[in-house]
């Protein structure tokens, strides 16, 4: 089995219940793994703000909503590629829109993936779950880490 390596995550998600499952499913995984959750895409770019000057508290990668107020997905991801070290930061959608001209869009303004939220509680918890083995014992990150 490949060594799984703690993930710090910035979830932006709106709507409380999505957020505190995937929240649950992560840590259910490993309680290594930690979850900063903001609710819009203004937070979410304040936390960046403040994270780089801190790289204890820098995501390894964020899993973005696309639907939210304020500052919507697609906006929030625009001023994230725009803006170093930001713009490194690997970004994933997870929507429950499975709408092509979204999904491309995504990709567009520079999504790294995009994950289609399913419906039923038991096919969520397993696309988290693959989604976290992925990026904790597949993939590299980009983002600061202290050794």
């Amino acid at each position: 089995m490949a060594l799984i390596r703690p993930l710090k995550l910035l979830l932006v998600e709106d709507n409380d219940d999505h957020a505190k499952l995937i929240i649950e499913t992560i840590q259910g995984i490993s309680s290594d793994h930690s979850v900063k959750h903001v609710s819009d895409g203004e937070e979410a770019l304040s936390y960046l703000s403040s994270a780089a000057k801190s790289p204890h508290e820098w995501p390894d990668l964020m899993m973005l909503d696309l639907k939210m107020p304020r500052l919507n997905g697609l906006e929030t991801l625009t001023e994230i590629r725009l803006q170093a070290p930001s713009s490194l930061l690997p970004v994933v959608i997870v929507s429950t829109s499975g709408s092509r001209k979204e999904i491309q869009d995504a990709f567009d303004q520079g999504a790294n993936s995009y994950l289609i939220k399913p419906l039923h509680f038991t096919e969520l918890t397993s696309m988290i779950r693959d989604f976290v083995h992925y990026w904790s014992s597949v993939s590299e990150t980009p983002g600061i880490r202290l050794e």
